[in-house]
């Protein structure tokens, strides 16, 4: 089974979606005339002050902007970013980074894209409840009803699997190699947890997540970067190692086997898009619900998460275990991070990634929650809430026991797949992105000041 899943990982991460995810972040900034990265600042605005806060008085909507950005983020900064930057140095080398870093520029255009599709072409379903997704662009915008259910079949699936599954997975295995907790025990807890805060809905998570989400940021980041201090001289050898594997292969080294240019590609763009999710359609979905009037606002707060996520939490990840040397220890996954944080933090930096992995995980299984939500709303209406949330709490059980690398092959194989109907409609719809845009941004400074 775990070659299966491996083999399936590779061919749907093959070079046809690096390109085709690369391809269409390129297209959009074109179509925008980079002018989501020029109003980048304006987005950091909206997102925390004016309406960002508490939402535009009067508009529909179930949260704030603030709170649908820390959704988003609690989704978005999972293990994906410790754990899954970490496995991708440690199979493909210091040149996943490099990857990751482009991806994540040209996914500021596409997550940008699909805030603001998410929310021109959200519904108010039967039970009042105000959502928004790919599946409603899919079939509203572009047209295609078929693509829409596939979609949210894909990601609702994806939603309710892969989340228990790799983000327990890392946890549990952190929490095991650090503490000698039981893997089985660590699953049970967090079940338990995510169903206390779930069965409440999008505002309990928004609640939660507006909470948490900042808090997590500060205590890795801030550990990183005592990490980084400590070995300030080796960070110029570092960054030049990333540039020159990104277009070179990797020797084998100590316990590293080695990675060729493709390799090193696939899963920097991998794992930079599981962590910062452009691509999978998850924004239309978080910033969808949020209580505004103006698409723009969601999509220039969306480039702002992409930010946080791909150049400040994974980047740290990827320059602590490279600067430390860890990346060629043979160790893997959140085990590869705590090893390179307890090379300048004995004890304490063990104690530090795992609670971060801990804090990360458990954050991003309360927003994948909701996606899996909204997508299994769409395909069989309210009734199968409940269900669904039973389910997806009784899985981080198996994820929590699983074996590491079949469960993150597993989730890009799942996470791969509901790319293709996604950008679909992206690209389909890209001159209405552009449009709207346009009205709202490119005018002038006046147009930008009423935002």
């Amino acid at each position: 089974m775990s070659a299966f899943w491996a083999g399936a990982a590779a061919f749907v991460w093959g070079p046809l979606t690096v390109v085709l995810l690369l391809g269409t972040g390129m297209y959009l900034s074109c179509r925008l005339r980079l002018h989501h990265i020029r109003h980048f600042g304006l987005g950091w605005t909206l997102a925390y002050r004016g309406t960002g806060r508490s939402g535009e008085e009067g508009a529909e909507g179930e949260i704030s902007p603030w709170q649908s950005m820390m959704t988003m983020l609690a989704g978005a900064i999972g293990n994906g970013n410790i754990a899954g930057i970490a496995t991708a140095i440690a199979t493909g080398g210091p040149g996943a980074v490099f990857w990751m870093w482009a991806s994540g520029l040209l996914a500021m255009a596409t997550k940008y894209g699909e805030a603001v599709l998410g929310f021109r072409y959200r519904r108010r379903l039967e039970d009042g409840l105000v959502a928004g997704g790919p599946m409603y662009y899919i079939r509203d915008g572009a047209h295609s009803p078929l693509l829409a259910w596939l979609f949210a079949l894909l990601a609702g699936t994806a939603a309710m699997t892969t989340g228990p599954l790799a983000q327990t997975n890392s946890v549990a295995l952190v929490l095991h190699s650090e503490f000698s907790i039981p893997k089985w025990i660590s699953g049970v807890g967090i079940g338990v947890g995510t169903w206390l805060v779930v069965i409440g809905g999008i505002r309990s998570i928004a609640r939660f997540a507006e909470k948490l989400v900042p808090l997590k940021i500060l205590l890795y980041v801030g550990g990183s970067l005592y990490v980084l201090l400590a070995n300030l001289p080796a960070i110029p050898a570092a960054i030049k190692l990333i540039l020159r594997h990104a277009f070179t292969p990797t020797a084998a080294i100590g316990g590293f086997a080695g990675a060729t240019v493709l390799l090193s590609a696939r899963l920097g763009a991998a794992r930079g898009l599981y962590a910062n999710e452009a691509g999978l359609g998850t924004a239309g979905m978080a910033y969808g619900t949020a209580r505004s009037r103006d698409p723009v606002r969601q999509g220039l707060i969306a480039t702002v998460d992409v930010f946080v996520i791909t150049f400040v939490t994974c980047t740290m990840s990827a320059l602590v275990v490279t600067v430390t040397g860890r990346w060629t220890s043979g160790l893997t996954s959140t085990a590869l991070v705590a090893s390179a944080f307890n090379s300048e933090l004995p004890v304490l930096g063990g104690w530090m990634v795992a609670l971060s992995s801990l804090l990360f995980g458990y954050s991003n299984l309360i927003g994948w929650a909701y996606y899996g939500e909204i997508c299994f709303r769409y395909l069989f209406h309210s009734r199968i809430v409940r269900a669904y949330y039973w389910i997806y709490c009784a899985l981080i059980l198996v994820g929590a026991v699983a074996r590491v690398q079949t469960v993150w092959d597993y989730a890009d194989t799942m996470n791969g797949l509901q790319i293709f109907p996604n950008l679909f409609a992206v690209i389909v719809l890209a001159p209405e992105i552009a449009s709207v845009t346009q009205r709202r941004l490119i005018p002038g400074p006046d147009s930008a000041s009423r935002m």
